[in-house]
């Protein structure tokens, strides 16, 4: 009896946990929000389906569908679930498409931003109604979140750029003002030692750039840095060398 107990309270932890575990690797760890949202959605969604589907057994009994040691059942002729596969494809489409349209491929790349000896890795989308500039200098602001740079600080100026103190910044820090629809503030900013964007077999380098420090909530599943309208990109030939011999040595890794 207590070994039965000792499996029943094994089942019950595994059956919390899973559902986290399934929102992390569906849509990856950005925000402590982002992930509370997830859950909240897919107890939400687990809990009406399990809902329905009771109702319509109790109320119903249906002779194709069962239920037993919570999972459900269903007999279905295959030539219907093709077809309500494929509808359910189609339908699915055409709501993201109209409601979720994803960023253009053009204007996705990959960029490398380096600071002293580390490098982050990104997923760039350039916006055309990015016109954030630095004032003294005049250089375009890409904006990203602080999480997503966390590598090019040490552990006490990152600690210093989360408080988000004005008054105290990292050395080489500068400020950049702000204004969105009703909206008004101050971004701090670095200029990298390094920016440069791979796109295709390409690769460039900006050279007149800031890098703004934002919020990681208005980022997107496809990009995690936001790449100013007025970028001015330089091909630089020596970089794609040298970004296949990277792509080389990585090979040779594995």
């Amino acid at each position: 009896m207590p070994d039965i107990v000792y499996v029943d309270v094994l089942i019950l932890i595994v059956r919390i946990i899973l559902p986290f575990v399934m929102i992390l690797v569906a849509f990856k760890y950005r925000s402590f929000k982002n992930f509370l949202i997830n859950t909240a959605f897919l107890f939400c969604i687990s809990f009406v389906f399990s809902g329905i589907m009771l109702a319509v057994i109790i109320f119903l009994k249906p002779v194709n569908i069962s239920y037993f040691s919570g999972f459900f059942y269903f007999d279905i002729n295959p030539v219907y679930l093709f077809v309500l596969t494929v509808a359910c494809y189609i339908i699915i489409s055409i709501y993201k498409r109209i409601f979720h349209s994803k960023c253009p491929d053009k204007l996705i790349y990959k960029v490398y931003i380096k600071r002293n000896d580390a490098i982050a890795v990104l997923d760039g989308f350039v916006d055309s109604g990015n016109k954030l500039t630095e004032p003294f200098s005049g250089y375009p602001a890409a904006v990203c979140g602080l999480r997503q740079l966390k590598c090019l600080f040490t552990a006490e100026e990152y600690e210093m750029l989360k408080k988000n103190d004005l008054e105290n910044s990292p050395r080489g820090f500068k400020l950049i003002p702000y204004n969105t629809v009703g909206k008004y503030g101050i971004l701090k900013c670095f200029v990298p030692d390094e920016f440069i964007c791979k796109k295709g077999g390409n690769v460039y380098k900006a050279d007149e750039i800031v890098v703004a420090l934002g919020d990681d909530e208005f980022m997107s599943r496809d990009f995690n840095i936001i790449l100013p309208q007025n970028i001015l990109f330089e091909k630089d030939e020596s970089l794609i060398d040298a970004y296949c011999q990277h792509l080389k040595r990585e090979r040779e890794r594995f």
